[in-house]
């Protein structure tokens, strides 16, 4: 496969999870080991990597603060969606 870079874009990156678990509520619910209904840091962090994009930590922490809507620093499903909506 190509090698990725910074280009990933969130097209790639939704192609990518319903390639692996189809429909994203499935995605977000695999992602969701401890099963609380929100994302913390740590699940989405290992969840992006599990796409094997090749993503930066920074480029996942970007689209976690950029859908923190409240603040809290985990990730709840619509927030998990607003992150990606496909310009």
């Amino acid at each position: 496969s190509a090698p990725t870079t910074a280009a990933t874009t969130v097209a790639d990156i939704v192609a990518a999870m319903r390639a692996q678990y189809g429909p994203l509520r499935e995605a977000f619910a695999a992602f969701d080991e401890s099963h609380t209904g929100e994302l913390s840091s740590e699940e989405f962090h290992k969840g992006m990597n599990s796409l094997g994009l090749g993503l930066a930590y920074s480029q996942i922490k970007g689209i976690a603060d950029s859908v923190d809507s409240d603040g809290n620093g985990s990730m709840d499903f619509g927030e998990f969606l607003d992150a990606f909506k496909i310009p």
